[in-house]
């Protein structure tokens, strides 16, 4: 048996366990034995779910959130779109993805996914006008050393996923804002993901879907 037949008897075992804790409630003969199995219950769910935060293994139905990742060979292709602002010297800086506070990266991704090429080119430019107004007023806090995504710090209810900052901006205002379309192959979006700040980037393929500059 491999080492990934082994995890797998495990977890499905797990997920037997868990049925026959939840089935186990309703037989209680007594308010205290109901109680008992209801703590016995939660105290499985709870350690359960610990396990796969820590380790960041799914295990379904308890899962880490992580279940849209699936498996792809390394030379399958995956397409993201990139904003970057644009400097005095024409250097591009990639966006801070919590720069766009009324919607989520997600989302806004999603979104230029399923409606941006349909637009017509004065509606492309009002909406990378809006980004690039979002993008500005984060640059100049970033600028000033005000990094928190929240008002509230560390106190606040941050997106359940914790995308990597980009933090690095210059001390001037963004001359435009460009939207790329770029595709890698998979090992190279974790070569990318992992690639120290000032590397080139070597991307599969780049396309630019848009640009909008301050008038």
């Amino acid at each position: 048996m491999t080492a990934l037949a082994v995890i797998m008897a495990i977890e499905f075992a797990g997920f037997v366990l868990l049925l026959l804790l939840c089935a186990r409630v309703p037989l209680a003969h007594s308010k205290e034995s109901r109680r008992r199995r209801i703590l016995q219950l939660a105290g499985y769910i709870i350690v359960a779910h610990l396990a796969i935060g820590l380790t960041q293994k799914d295990a379904w139905p308890i899962t880490n959130y992580r279940l849209m990742h699936g498996l792809a060979p390394p030379t399958g292709e995956l397409s993201l779109f990139g904003l970057y602002g644009i400097d005095g010297n024409g250097r591009e800086w990639r966006i801070d993805p919590y720069a766009w506070r009324s919607i989520s990266h997600w989302h806004l991704h999603f979104w230029l996914w399923q409606n941006f090429k349909k637009l017509a080119p004065a509606q492309q430019q009002l909406a990378l006008a809006w980004l690039y107004g979002l993008a500005e007023s984060q640059r100049a806090e970033l600028a000033a050393g005000h990094r928190s995504i929240s008002p509230l710090g560390l106190f606040s209810a941050p997106e359940w996923w914790l995308y990597e900052r980009q933090i690095s901006v210059p001390a001037q205002p963004y001359r435009a804002l460009r939207l790329y379309l770029e595709t890698f192959t998979v090992a190279g979006a974790i070569a990318e993901a992992q690639r120290p700040e000032g590397k080139p980037r070597d991307h599969l393929d780049r396309e630019l879907i848009g640009e909008w500059k301050p008038h």
